[in-house]
This record gives structure tokens, sequence and C-alpha cells, in this order.
């Protein structure tokens, strides 16, 4: 899990610290949770869910 939020976290060019980045470790550990086991799987779709977030609070 811990490689899959790293990959997402560079995929979202997000800094280590970034104010986010609980969020997004939840995401992947839910992702995981629902039995995905791939990290490259794994954060692709959270990199494709917390895109899908980012639009929808930018636009409110």
């Amino acid at each position: 899990m811990e490689r899959a939020l790293l990959k997402a976290s560079t995929k979202l060019e997000r800094p280590p610290n970034d104010r986010f980045k609980s969020r997004l470790a939840r995401r992947v550990m839910k992702l995981f949770d629902d039995g995905m086991r791939d990290d490259d799987v794994i954060a692709s779709a959270a990199v494709f869910q917390e895109r899908i977030v980012e639009g929808v609070i930018q636009k409110n």
C-alpha cells in the first residue's frame, strides 16, 4: 500500500507533506480493502478518484 500511495502522490505531483495526503492514503487503503493488490492499479485508481474530487471541489 505504501508504494501505491507514493506512486499516486507522484502522479498527482504532490509533495510528501501535502495537506490532502491523509485523504489520498484513505483512498488507497479502501481500494486495497476492496481487493485490489497491484500497486500500479491502486495508484491509478486513486489518482482518478482524487482528480474527480478535486474537480467537484473546484466547481463549488
